[in-house]
């Protein structure tokens, strides 16, 4: 009798060993090959802001058109009310740049079975030039994209996941059945009722700390989020995540820099607060979701390290370039008087080649923020790499 126990036990100790064993094997193949180039690094690669199935994220504009269009249907779909620029049909699931597919899991970075969407670099560095009221535009890689609302799109994000009756497992499938005419199996329903209830969880925790988010027609409200279109709040979630506390009244927000030829730029930052480019980059991710934890996979890791090596030798775009087609000459009397005029009322602290200026530059800083939270962050941000 003993023995038959014996062997009983020994034979589901190695069942479980082996299921173990499978399941370690199979969750390495779910991850997916990486970027071949440090181009798509920047512009597909995950910075580890995992936010949401890829399928929940597909269907929730459709099931919350009074958040992902508050400025109403007349105005465009939820692409070009929140400012994002476009992606093409086929590729990235057909999402806009900046939006990235992966399969890592929200925060852990630890493999998925199904795909998840988050933000990377080129969500808020690229943008489109318009050279007429009718022009498609010209996409720009590592321009500062100054149409992207993103604090408005995150709490319509927030409002719809809090919506108990009106966004369940049942009515993602139903939607995304109905628009894509195809079903979506059960490990998918799985993983989206286990990632929905702790992410409401999630955000509900942190109410204390963020208050409700605004809807519908405070999202187009500046008195609301004054923080508005092409700029975002890096020192209120740096406060947030480092300190558990919300600056008062604002925290103040920074205008999405353009990122051209970063290696001429001794502070990363470039106002005295940042050195090294990785550990920028680290923060960054951490404002809008990543975490010390999954910075430090492999796949989100190279994403950061190979999109500063994309964006170290990147050139701005060229006048004549832009306007090749529309015959445009430079006026050398009108380029001379600009010039002289922000020379005038900007150089002091834009000049190209003031060393001087950014010292400035590093001074103002220094008076008016916090220091000492800046040594923190890089010392995360370090432990993350």
């Amino acid at each position: 009798m003993i023995r038959a126990l014996q062997i009983t036990v020994i034979a589901l100790t190695a069942l479980f060993l082996t299921a173990v064993v499978t399941f370690l094997l199979l969750e390495k193949t779910w991850v997916g090959p990486e970027p071949t180039t440090a181009e798509g690094y920047f512009l597909y690669g995950s910075t580890g802001t995992e936010l949401m199935p890829l399928p929940v994220f597909q269907v929730l504009p459709d099931l919350f058109p009074d958040q992902f269009q508050p400025a109403g249907k007349e105005a465009g779909d939820w692409i070009d009310q929140f400012g994002f620029v476009r992606g093409q049909e086929g590729v990235n699931e057909g999402l806009p740049l900046g939006i990235n597919v992966s399969h890592f899991r929200p925060k852990s970075g630890a493999p998925s079975p199904i795909p998840f969407v988050g933000f990377n670099c080129a969500a808020c560095h690229t943008s489109k030039i318009r050279r007429s009221r009718d022009d498609q535009g010209l996409t720009i890689y590592g321009m500062g994209n100054p149409t992207i609302d993103l604090v408005a799109f995150g709490d319509a994000v927030k409002t719809s996941l809090l919506d108990e009756k009106r966004l369940t497992p049942e009515a993602v499938v139903s939607a995304y059945e109905a628009k894509y005419h195809k079903a979506i199996g059960p490990l998918d329903k799985l993983m989206i009722t286990i990632w929905l209830k702790g992410a409401r969880k999630e955000i509900r925790a942190e109410l204390p700390l963020r208050d409700w988010p605004r809807s519908g027609a405070e999202l187009r409200d500046s008195s609301l989020l004054p923080s508005g279109p092409g700029r975002n709040q890096p020192m209120k979630e740096t406060m947030r995540f480092l300190i558990d506390r919300t600056p008062f009244p604002d925290g103040g927000s920074s205008q999405i820099p353009s990122l051209y030829h970063q290696e001429r730029r001794d502070w990363a930052q470039y106002d005295g607060s940042v050195r090294d480019p990785l550990t920028r980059n680290s923060l960054a991710a951490l404002g809008v979701g990543a975490s010390v934890y999954n910075l430090r996979t492999p796949g989100i890791l190279h994403t950061v390290q190979q999109t500063y090596q994309y964006l170290k030798p990147l050139e701005g775009p060229k006048y004549t370039e832009v306007f090749k087609d529309q015959n445009v000459r430079i006026d050398a009397k009108r380029a001379e008087r600009g010039r002289v005029a922000y020379m005038r009322y900007c150089g002091d602290c834009h000049h190209p080649h003031c060393i001087s200026c950014r010292a400035r530059v590093f001074h103002f800083v220094c008076l008016h923020l916090d220091f000492f939270l800046f040594m923190i962050a890089n010392l995360v941000s370090h432990f993350a790499i």
